[in-house]
């Protein structure tokens, strides 16, 4: 059998009268790269956060390397989210800090890394993995879409997290942008080990480099599968979000 990283139990979570989960449950194996996608307001990212514990559920269990995380303290979360690697929708650099600040914060503030040598290596070889060598000294402002979300990449990975968390990485770039975060994200969890969970709306994306496609909305699951079932899926509610989301192209191509 081979062996979990995460598994969601019954997941439930509401925000005063609105119910976002209803009793949501999935679990990542070791070494895969799930993507979670459904429509706009189906309680995606609510997930994500509530997987990193941003968020505590209202009902069920998160269980996250063999520990259930559903409700540890602040304290006790610590040594957890060590583990966990974030990159948020947008990117979320620090627009007052240099690439080298943005992406050694988690060396200096979560491992407490003091020896200064060592962390500028560190972080030069994460933004080499990155393909942006030699931007240690510019400013998020000098940077393009792309690449804030590629030094989003290198923050969550230079610490060395064994699960990775992706929130709609590819939003706001163009396709061929996009396609090329793809393949950082795929190449990189590969090559660093990483489990992986990118939520997203972008269905080349998941088809690109899921292992595995779970179809999200109105706070459960109703379909999970290969990308390879999902482009020869009957399912009604794969058919129903293909057609959702290709009317929503239409519209914006609309003149």
């Amino acid at each position: 059998m081979e062996e979990e990283i995460l598994r969601l139990e019954g997941i439930k979570k509401s925000f005063g009268d609105k119910v976002v989960l209803k009793g949501l449950s999935l679990s990542v194996k070791k070494g895969e790269i799930a993507a979670l996608m459904g429509p706009s307001g189906c309680g995606k990212t609510t997930v994500l956060r509530s997987v990193s514990r941003l968020i505590e559920p209202d009902d069920g269990r998160i269980i996250l390397y063999g520990n259930e995380i559903t409700h540890l303290s602040e304290r006790e979360l610590i040594d957890i989210r060590k583990k966990i690697g974030i990159v948020f929708q947008g990117g979320a650099l620090f627009d007052s800090m240099t690439v080298f600040e943005n992406v050694a914060f988690p060396l200096r503030y979560c491992l407490e890394i003091k020896d200064e040598k060592k962390m500028r290596e560190m972080v030069s070889e994460m933004l080499e993995s990155v393909e942006l060598p030699g931007t240690e000294d510019l400013m998020p402002a000098d940077l393009s879409g792309g690449m804030r979300k590629r030094v989003a990449l290198a923050r969550a990975l230079v610490y060395s997290p064994s699960f990775l968390l992706l929130d709609e990485p590819t939003t706001g770039l163009d396709p061929q942008t996009a396609r090329h975060i793809d393949r950082l994200v795929a190449n990189l969890s590969r090559r660093y080990n990483v489990s992986a969970m990118t939520v997203t709306h972008d269905m080349v994306s998941a088809l690109g480099i899921a292992d595995r496609i779970f179809l999200m909305k109105e706070g459960d699951i109703v379909w999970q599968g290969t990308p390879e079932e999902w482009e020869t899926s009957n399912d009604p509610e794969v058919a129903a979000f293909l057609l959702g989301t290709k009317s929503i192209h239409q519209r914006g191509n609309a003149p």
